[in-house]
């Protein structure tokens, strides 16, 4: 199961970060990399660091949406 959500993570992160670099509006560039450090964060709860992943959220996702 873990194997499977993992997958689903990483899968979702490159997509979402794909649609960083590939995406002529700013505004849903932003919102795609946004989507991104959510999925990393995803992937860093999967680690059990918990700390990381409320701290990327809350600093890098955060400075983007302000």
């Amino acid at each position: 199961m873990s194997d499977l959500l993992f997958q689903l993570f990483s899968i979702f992160t490159v997509a979402c970060a794909l649609g960083v670099v590939f995406n002529k509006n700013a505004v849903a560039s932003a919102m795609c990399l946004l989507l991104s450090l959510v999925g990393v964060a995803g992937l860093f709860v999967m680690l059990d660091a918990f700390l990381l992943a409320v701290l990327l959220v809350l600093v890098y996702a955060g400075a983007v949406v302000a």
